[in-house]
Formats: C-alpha cells, structure tokens, sequence
C-alpha cells in the first residue's frame, strides 16, 4: 500500500513540475500543424495537406474569408470589396460570395491566390496568445496570480463575443431585428483573440496550479495521516 502511495506521489509530483511545458508543447504543436498544412499544399504533399485540413476541421469552421493565406499575393481575402483599399476580396478572387458559407469553407486555395491556414484568424491569435502566456507562465515558475472571473469575462469574453455574435447574426437568417451588417476586419479579429487567449491563460493556468496546490497538501496531510 505504501508503494502505491509513494509511486502515485512520485508521479504527481512529475506532473505538477512538467504540466506547463505539456501545454505548452500541445499549443506549439496544434499551430505547427495548422501552418504546415499549407506549406505542404504549396509543396505538392496535397494529400496530407488535405489530411491536417480535414481533421483541423473538426476544431474551426476555416471560412476561407476569415482565414491567412501562405505564399499569395495576399495574407487574407475578405467577404467584401472596399473600394480604393486595392484588396481583392474572396468573390475576386475564388468566383464565391461568403454567404455560401461551405463552398467558403471549401476553398484551399491556389498558386495565385495561396493557401490558406488550417485555422482562421482569431483562432490563430487564440492559440498564439496562449501560447506566448504559456511561456510567461512557466518562466515565471507558475507564481502569477489568477485574475477574477469577472475580469476574465469583461476583457476577455465580451470583446470576442460581441464581434463574433454580431458577425453571426447579420450573416445568417438569425437575425429577425433590423441590424445593421457586420463583417469583421482581420485586425478585429486578431485584437479580440488575441486578448482572450492572453486573459484566458491568465486565468486558467493559475487555477490549474491552484489545482495542484490543494491536491498536493491533501496527499501530503494523507500521507502524514497513513504513517501515524
């Protein structure tokens, strides 16, 4: 029973030191992938190109209006044209308006046009801002203090959640009010990611290690407890 004990104590101890760099090596990773699916479209590896595609699918809708494209003769194609800014929009460019939401989601790309990223934009800056807080959080040896539920919230989840909102309900027939149209900017999406998944990592990470905290104190009071 004793070596039960110190064997689970053992591994939760690793764990507890190592937690960070796993999500860290998760984030890297999940980016990695979503950025290489169009290098190897560019470089003639269609079929598993197609394959990260596929399963990223599963994570984002990749609207390719809302998505970075590689090796293009430009970094994003949006829904619609504004006149004198000199950016071809997606319709310009592909023949699809972004109301056809699944031929938008279709689209990989071309040699022209590029390629897009697995993942869209505010996905990118999501994943991207927790991973730089990821790695402030492990320098910092896990000593930064959670921010509060409503901090998180107001910073973190609203921004996003009225961009993202109003963009869904003026793009679809949800919309029974009289709202005016709203088609996010590629700056918009990066700011509003960019702050949730900063203030979300500010948020979870500390918890988790609060997590680890109490679990620890527990193992060590049942340990006491055991051998007296």
């Amino acid at each position: 029973m004793g070596n039960y004990h110190e064997r689970s104590s053992d591994f939760f101890s690793w764990f507890r030191r190592n937690y960070m760099i796993l999500i860290i090596v998760i984030l890297f990773f999940f980016l990695f992938f979503a950025f290489l699916a169009p290098v190897l479209i560019k470089y003639e590896s269609t079929q598993l190109g197609r394959s990260i595609y596929a399963i990223y699918s599963n994570f984002c809708h990749q609207f390719a209006h809302r998505s970075w494209f590689l090796f293009g003769e430009q970094a994003f194609y949006p829904a619609n044209y504004e006149e004198g800014s000199g950016i071809r929009s997606l319709y310009d460019v592909f023949g699809v308006i972004s109301e056809n939401a699944q031929e938008s989601r279709e689209i990989i790309g071309n040699e022209n046009a590029g390629y897009k990223v697995a993942i869209c934009q505010r996905d990118v800056a999501i994943y991207g801002a927790m991973l730089i807080f990821a790695f402030i959080f492990h320098v910092s040896q896990n000593r930064i203090k959670k921010i509060t539920f409503w901090l998180w919230f107001i910073i973190a989840v609203i921004p996003i959640g009225v961009d993202g909102f109003w963009q869904l309900i003026t793009s679809s027939n949800l919309s029974i009010l009289s709202i005016s149209s709203h088609e996010s900017t590629p700056l918009i999406r990066s700011i509003t990611g960019l702050m949730f998944g900063i203030f979300t990592g500010w948020y979870l990470y500390p918890a988790i290690e609060e997590t680890f905290e109490d679990e620890s104190n527990g193992i060590i009071k049942k340990i006491e407890l055991e051998e007296e």
